[in-house]
């Protein structure tokens, strides 16, 4: 009696399947990633739309209080101030004005802040 041959050769179809389904896992993955960063990008851009439209509104404002800050530092608005509070006051003669280089308000500062042992903006540093 004939022995039967056990090792028969099984096709293996798994072989294939298995790089098709990677290869179609990977798609999948790429094109989410693309559909989440256009998902991102667009709330980006209303977000950034939105901050400048704000940015705007803040410039206009900046601008309306720049002017008024400029009527009120006139003149004749510094002299109606002064008599709406009963305050006598003129201006100061030609010998009472002291006039500063900026050069020289520089070199004071200095001088006074490494006389009191200030060194920039670190004065709580050695509390």
């Amino acid at each position: 009696m004939r022995r039967r041959n056990r090792k028969r050769k099984k096709h293996n179809t798994r072989l294939i399947r298995v790089p098709i389904a990677g290869i179609f896992i990977v798609g999948v993955t790429v094109m989410l990633g693309f559909v989440g960063l256009n998902q991102r990008c667009e709330s980006l851009g209303r977000e950034l739309k939105a901050l400048e439209k704000e940015h705007d509104a803040l410039q206009r404002q900046h601008r309306q209080e720049l002017f008024k800050w400029t009527q009120l530092k006139a003149p004749h608005q510094l002299r109606a101030a002064l008599e709406e509070h009963g305050i006598l006051m003129d201006w100061p003669a030609g010998r009472q004005v002291v006039q500063l280089r900026q050069r020289d308000v520089l070199s004071d500062s200095l001088i006074y802040e490494s006389s009191h042992g200030y060194a920039g903006d670190n004065r709580g540093a050695n509390e």
